[in-house]
């Protein structure tokens, strides 16, 4: 309790006196601050509830900088608390449907015509908008999946087939509401080709398709939903309408939501004061716009300084993560982790090889040290 009412101090005022206890905050870890033990118990159910982890971010989080889709972060997150905690299997979860967004590797989709992006929508704020000749092909390795969609009375209705099989359709002339989910058996765990395309009317906005592989009952779920540039006002702009984004996030069933926002506010000249109110505006809204049951607790993720090779001081980035702390410190069921503390600025003499070329996003060597960081943070013990 003390702790906790230290950090409900003024952190941006005195950050040089707070380092120690910033410091020991983060020693104590998710398992020692109270703060998530709505996830805890999600994760001690998994053998009957599937506990789902559903992480939302920049490109970072979309997972920039790796050299394949299993060395993000996100899919590394997976396999480590797969392994911690003896779940086999599973599959990857959320998978951003279009590859023209990343640069290092590719998403398992094919794109066929042009899906226009409308921002807003699903976990990662961009839906795509199909027309005549839209499809999207996805090359998935499981026995299920989920494609998420937007519907709205008077839109139009698209189709799916398995494997070259019979089409389905599926009409979105339904309530507003992001999120809405349509479940594709894909049958026996393997390969497998799930196509969607456009069939009719306008317009027919398609979020994307989530994978399971032998989870979407039990296990252990990761959902890495990351859009490039991402800035804190343009959650903060959309979490207040319960029918879009928080819908969107609602549908992926999280037992606790990891938010890595922050990092590119310094970048687009917002202040760190205006990063703390937007950070509250955003939790608040995702937790009070959708229905659940048990509120999923939160994870903040402090990023390392990835302006620091731009000439981002430490100084000006501890800014930035002293009001995540704050966030954190006002809210009885937001943790933080503080990747400052464990990774070095890009600016560094030495980064050992955690960044990319661009010198700004983890490479896969980074992505699998956030990864190790979360993992443990999320455990119990």
């Amino acid at each position: 309790a003390k702790l906790k009412e230290s950090l409900t101090s003024d952190l941006l005022a005195d950050k040089s006196s707070l380092l120690p206890l910033m410091d020991h905050y983060q020693r104590l870890g998710g398992g020692h601050s109270g703060k998530l033990q709505g996830w805890f118990a999600a994760l001690a159910a998994r053998q009957s509830n599937a506990a789902s982890v559903v992480c939302l971010g920049t490109s970072i989080t979309m997972g920039e900088g790796a050299s394949s889709f299993a060395t993000t972060w996100g899919q590394r997150l997976a396999a480590g608390l797969r392994t911690r905690f003896g779940v086999a299997g599973g599959g990857r979860g959320w998978i951003n449907p279009e590859p023209n967004e990343l640069t290092t590797w590719s998403p398992p989709v094919t794109v066929t015509g042009s899906p226009a992006s409308h921002n807003g929508f699903s976990p990662e704020l961009l839906t795509w908008n199909f027309t005549s000749g839209c499809a999207w092909s996805f090359a998935l390795n499981g026995d299920s999946a989920d494609i998420m969609w937007v519907g709205n009375p008077g839109d139009g209705s698209f189709q799916y087939q398995v494997d070259g099989g019979s089409w389905t359709t599926v009409s979105t002339s339904v309530t507003y509401r992001d999120g809405q989910i349509t479940h594709v058996s894909l049958g026996a765990a393997g390969a497998h080709t799930l196509t969607v395309q456009y069939l009719s009317g306008s317009p027919v906005y398609i979020d994307g398709v989530r994978e399971y592989n032998g989870d979407y009952v039990t296990g252990l779920q990761v959902n890495q939903c990351g859009f490039g540039g991402a800035i804190t006002s343009d959650w903060a702009g959309v979490v207040a309408d319960p029918h879009t984004v928080p819908a969107a996030v609602a549908a992926l069933s999280p037992s606790v939501i990891v938010v890595e926002l922050g990092v590119n506010d310094y970048d687009n000249s917002i202040p760190a004061s205006q990063t703390y109110s937007n950070l509250v505006s955003v939790l608040a809204g995702l937790r009070a716009a959708a229905a659940y049951t048990n509120p999923p607790p939160f994870l903040l993720v402090a990023d390392y300084n990835a302006f620091g090779f731009s000439g981002v001081s430490d100084a000006i980035w501890q800014e930035y993560v002293s009001a995540m702390y704050e966030v954190a410190a006002g809210d009885s069921e937001c943790d933080i982790l503080d990747l400052s503390l464990r990774m070095p600025s890009t600016a560094a003499a030495n980064t050992w090889g955690l960044y990319a070329s661009d010198h700004l996003h983890p490479a896969s060597n980074g992505h699998q040290m956030i990864a190790d960081a979360v993992t443990q943070f999320l455990s119990p013990a």
